[in-house]
C-alpha cells in the first residue's frame, strides 16, 4: 500500500467530484477535516501538499 499521491490523481478525483451535480458537492477542504500540519515542527501544510494530505486522509476515512 502506498500513500504517494501524484498531481495527476489530485486533479482526476477533483475532476470527477466536479462532474456530479455541484450542489451537492462540499469543498473537502471546508469540511470534517482539520487543517493539515506536522505536529513535531509546527508547519502547516499549503498548496498541493495540502490538497494531497487531505485527499489521502478523506480516501483512508481520517479527520485529523
Amino acid at each position: 500500500m502506498t500513500t504517494a499521491v501524484s498531481f495527476d490523481d489530485l486533479a482526476n478525483t477533483t475532476k470527477q467530484q466536479l462532474a456530479g451535480p455541484l450542489d451537492e458537492w462540499i469543498m473537502p477542504w471546508h469540511h470534517d477535516i482539520t487543517e493539515p500540519y506536522n505536529p513535531i515542527s509546527g508547519h502547516n501544510y499549503t498548496g498541493n501538499n495540502a490538497v494531497a494530505f487531505i485527499k489521502t486522509a478523506q480516501a483512508y476515512g481520517y479527520t485529523s
